[in-house]
């Protein structure tokens, strides 16, 4: 870290996530040395922020002007490499750098740094009123007069109320403190695997080799389901082990985070650190400085922790790299995938990309030779890849409001026989995506959305999946008044569920969504049962197809194989190949051999096609042609805009003024598209309208669109997302 010497009162550039002058002001410091990268605190306005010393400040204003540095912050400093990848993000994403620097803060308030568990020692021994309880408490403690204690630890153990400690400790004899250091992150050694195929054995020697070169590649790790991947790539995890380096392994879902985390443990007999919205506080805050410190080696997380300050990073994987979880769709708009190539690239670390249906920008760069790749073509041991039938809904008769064809209900009923597990897919949360009234016609929405009200009649709620406003589910129309002729039509989870257990009355049944695990330890617990057959069929959205191996499930069930492929997204023929394969891929993962059914009306679609008769390759050829010809991504560049405000008018006319600045000074280099207002057209009581530039990929449009934004000043109340590389048009 560049260290810079000042004479006293020199002027400093800091950063802060504040959005004045894009978060760079300069300040008066006193200390006599200050290095590029430590933390401070800084006063803006009437408010005291956190800061990052940035660069040497103007020698041109006069320090009279500038308020000074208010203290040094004791964490460790920003090195140069990350320092670099924000501003790569931020020049990439067309975002000011304080937005970026906020992402790398972690949600931690360094300010006010969480104190840690409170715990307990002995204080005062003098005690003029003396109970059998109290003596009993006091007595242990005074046994250990230099160790710590928590609550739990010493109400279970002796027997008594969090009350008796608390009277202990105002009489002053028992102490507090709070425990700032919890046990360290423990090392390991790097462990190979000894139970590989040959197969497999080929591929972890490869990454082994690419890993131990220390520069910088990217490898496409491609595995049919059940292949073990995951194997693979821990033998490559110990490689930097050996090489001392540090690990950072990405998955799109905090269900897989939980498998992972107990693999990571059963082969190096060490937890790693984890980095998701379920990790708080404390945790959170100990992580952060470990991985600064390099004392952590293995980090598990989700998509921010990308930007967490390692040390020592040598290897990048991304599990699951097709998931569209990697992408982040507010604030600063990021692909994680495609971000984590960029920080290797900055740190020479090696990225491996694992996935059994690869996203079409992978295949593309794999094709063009900037990716390596390496294949796993075969299933693990004795599990063989299941079978797939694809079920004609044109000609099998389904009773109305029924969603199970005749075909898909045999086939649970010979898993229950049996006692195998069957998995029902559907890509749809609650009961039912419309509520509508059977007199007059009119459809439930948001009353702040331009969104349909989902049914979740589990919870007797009316659910907005844009704002996540709810109410009761009401048996009078509001717009007509005519009481019970509200409908619920479509299928979600909870219908499937309902008329499961209709069909198979001692079925055990269980829904798997993001609305009934609502927290790591439910996930967990939901899972556990499910792997140890406490479960006949599972009923899930997306959350069942992400790299879950459930040993028992011989039969997939989809139901809806079309719903994917409705609507004008560009990327909607690639999602549903991705999903359905994926989901697929969940049936007959051991010995048993598995099945999979897709309901569908259109067996002749190419991705229905595709997916029947196993010819994955021919389908990315086919969809990549499709992209070349419209020149799309990944053969062509778009940036989407969305202006967003309380007037509609307004925002039409800074859209309008917008496109007739582009149109006069940049349409050579890209053409623009708008405005127009989006499919979701209002979102929270604010109206959304939408812009979208194509052009040439490897044009550097970026400098020009942040210049051209810069031309027009926005009211306050009005809000513009960039999102360059956009997955979703909602």
């Amino acid at each position: 870290m560049e260290e810079i010497f000042f004479e006293q009162e020199q002027i400093v550039t800091v950063l802060t996530d504040q959005p004045v002058n894009g978060g760079l002001l300069d300040y008066v410091i006193s200390e006599n040395s200050i290095n590029l990268g430590q933390f401070v605190e800084v006063p803006i306005g009437g408010r005291s922020c956190i800061g990052v010393v940035w660069d040497k400040g103007s020698t041109k204003i006069n320090r009279i002007k500038l308020k000074r540095v208010s203290r040094t912050i004791d964490i460790p400093f920003m090195s140069n490499d990350l320092r670099k990848f924000l501003i790569e993000v931020a020049r990439y994403t067309v975002n000011p750098l304080n937005k970026v620097f906020k992402l790398s803060l972690g949600a931690i308030d360094f300010k006010n740094p969480p104190r840690g568990k409170k715990v307990y020692k002995v204080g005062n021994l003098e005690l003029r009123s003396i109970t059998p309880k109290r003596k009993k408490v006091l007595a242990l403690l005074s046994n250990f007069p230099n160790r710590f204690f928590t609550m739990k630890q010493l109400t279970s153990s002796l027997d008594v109320g969090a009350g008796l400690i608390n009277e202990l400790v105002s009489l002053g004899n028992i102490e507090t403190h709070f425990s700032h250091h919890s046990t360290p992150y423990q090392t390991c050694k790097g462990i190979f695997s000894e139970t590989l195929s040959k197969n497999q054995k080929l591929a972890s020697e490869q990454l082994c080799k690419l890993v131990s070169l220390s520069k910088y590649n990217t490898i496409l790790l491609r595995g049919v389901t059940g292949s073990g991947k995951t194997e693979v790539y821990l033998d490559a995890i110990s490689q930097a082990i050996v090489m001392r380096k540090q690990i950072l392994v990405l998955v799109p879902e905090i269900a897989l985070s939980i498998d992972f985390v107990k693999r990571v443990i059963n082969r190096y007999q060490v937890k790693p650190g984890e980095w998701h919205s379920g990790v708080q506080g404390m945790e959170r805050f100990r992580l952060y400085n470990a991985v600064a410190k390099n004392d952590v080696q293995i980090v598990i997380g989700a998509r921010s922790a990308l930007f967490l300050p390692f040390a020592d990073l040598g290897l990048i994987i991304v599990d699951e790299e097709h998931d569209g979880s990697y992408k982040q769709e507010d604030g600063v708009c990021y692909n994680a995938r495609d971000m984590a190539v960029m920080r290797a690239s900055i740190l020479g670390a090696q990225v491996i990309l694992a996935s059994a249906t690869p996203s079409l920008e992978t295949w593309v760069n794999v094709q063009n030779g900037k990716y390596r790749r390496i294949d796993l073509k075969e299933r693990y041991g004795d599990a063989v890849l299941p079978d797939i039938e694809v079920v004609n809904l044109r000609e099998q008769k389904i009773p109305k409001g029924s969603f199970i064809s005749p075909s898909l209900r045999d086939e649970i009923t010979l898993r229950i026989k049996h006692r195998q597990q069957s998995l029902l897919f559907l890509n749809r949360r609650g009961y039912a995506p419309i509520t509508i009234c059977q007199i007059c016609g009119f459809q439930i929405g948001c009353k702040i959305c331009d969104a349909r009200l989902v049914q979740h009649r589990f919870k007797n709620k009316l659910m907005c999946h844009q704002c996540g406003q709810s109410e009761n589910i009401p048996s009078v129309c509001p717009n007509c008044c005519t009481n019970g002729n509200l409908k619920a039509v479509g299928p979600g989870v909870e219908k499937i569920a309902d008329e499961c257990q209709n069909l198979f009355p001692d079925a055990r049944i269980e829904i798997l969504s993001s609305d009934s695990l609502e927290d790591v330890s439910q996930v967990e617990d939901t899972f556990s049962r499910l792997a140890s057959g406490e479960i006949d069929i599972i009923i899930g959205t997306q959350i069942v197809s992400k790299g879950h191996n459930f040993p028992n499930i011989t039969l997939v069930g989809i139901i809806d194989a079309d719903l994917g492929l409705q609507g004008s997204d560009l990327r909607a023929a690639e999602k549903t190949f991705q999903s359905l394969r994926q989901v697929s891929g969940r049936a007959g993962r051991h010995k048993k051999v598995g099945k999979a059914l897709i309901q569908t009306y259109s067996p002749n679609h190419p991705v229905i096609l595709a997916i029947s008769e196993g010819n994955d390759d021919a389908f990315w050829a086919l969809e990549a042609n499709a992209r070349r010809k419209a020149k799309s991504p990944p053969y062509g560049k778009m940036v989407a805009f969305v202006l967003t405000g309380p007037n509609e008018k307004i925002l039409f006319d800074i859209g309008r003024k917008l496109v007739g600045i582009w149109l006069r000074s940049y349409q050579i280099d890209a053409r623009i598209f708008g405005p127009a207002l989006a499919p979701v057209g209002k979102i929270r009581d604010r109206f959304r309208v939408r812009m979208l530039i194509k052009c040439n990929k490897t044009k550097d449009i970026q400098p020009k669109i942040r210049k051209w934004l810069s031309s027009v000043s926005l009211p306050r109340s009005v809000k513009i997302l960039v999102d360059v590389d956009p997955q979703n048009f909602f």
